[in-house]
C-alpha cells in the first residue's frame, strides 16, 4: 500500500514509483514499486493529487483497494467519505480505499496501528 501526503509527496514517491507522473492529471497509472537499490517489488495502480485540489489541500497519492486496521496505541481520527471517528487502542477500522480517506494523530504521543491493505473484494 502507498500513501503519502505531504509537502515532500512527489519527491518521495518519485523514490519507489520513478515511472508515475505526479501531474495535475488524476489518472489511475500502472506504476512499479521499487527498493531502494532499484529492483521491482511489485506493480500497483496509483493516482496522484497535487495540491491544492487533492482532498486534504497536499499533494496526496491515492489507489483502488480495501484497508483495515486496528490500533495499538494512541489516539487516531479517521475520516472516510467526509463521516470522522475518533480511534483508540483496540479500535478497528475497515473501508474502501477508493472513497477520500485520511489518517490524522489527534493524541499526545504517536499513534501505534496494525493496517492493512487489499486489492478490492477480497
Amino acid at each position: 500500500m502507498i500513501r503519502v501526503s505531504g509537502p515532500q509527496a512527489a519527491a518521495c514517491i518519485s523514490r519507489v514509483c520513478p515511472d508515475l507522473c505526479f501531474d495535475d492529471s488524476r489518472r489511475a497509472t500502472l506504476t512499479t514499486i521499487i527498493d531502494a537499490a532499484g529492483e521491482q517489488l511489485d506493480r500497483a495502480v496509483a493516482v496522484a493529487f497535487p495540491g491544492p485540489r487533492s482532498y486534504t489541500g497536499e499533494d496526496m497519492l491515492t489507489h483502488s483497494g480495501e484497508e483495515g486496521g486496528v490500533v495499538v496505541e494512541g489516539e487516531l481520527e479517521v475520516t472516510v467519505a467526509g463521516q470522522t471517528w475518533t480511534l483508540g487502542p483496540g479500535d478497528a477500522y475497515y473501508f474502501d480505499s477508493r472513497l477520500p480517506h485520511r489518517f490524522r494523530n489527534t493524541g499526545k504521543v504517536p499513534a501505534r496501528i496494525v493496517s492493512a491493505n487489499t486489492p478490492p473484494t477480497i
